[in-house]
């Protein structure tokens, strides 16, 4: 793609209380995911807010899968940031 699907999310607090939106438009990314998960297809979403384009619709799945991929690996390992050059370590689990 010749643009970053990820510059068409943007996150203002005085749009959506700083939820991610789609281009500063009152289109949470979250809505549109749930109306994905729903069954809807990008074709529907589409004629249902024809304000929007495909492009934005896969920006919201790329973003989500980013947002889940930085979220797991924090978790995975939150003491350690990994790169694609170093191997993995075994991090002690914290004791409860």
């Amino acid at each position: 793609m010749k643009t970053d699907l990820l510059e068409r999310i943007t996150i203002n607090s005085k749009v959506c209380h700083g939820k991610p939106t789609i281009r500063g438009l009152r289109y949470p990314v979250e809505n549109i995911l749930e109306l994905l998960a729903s069954g809807m297809t990008i074709k529907e979403i589409l004629e249902d807010y024809p304000d929007l384009y495909s492009e934005d619709i896969l920006a919201c799945i790329k973003f989500a899968a980013e947002t889940m991929f930085r979220k797991s690996a924090s978790i995975a390992y939150p003491r350690k940031i990994i790169n694609k050059t170093s191997k993995a370590k075994k991090v002690p689990k914290p004791h409860k």
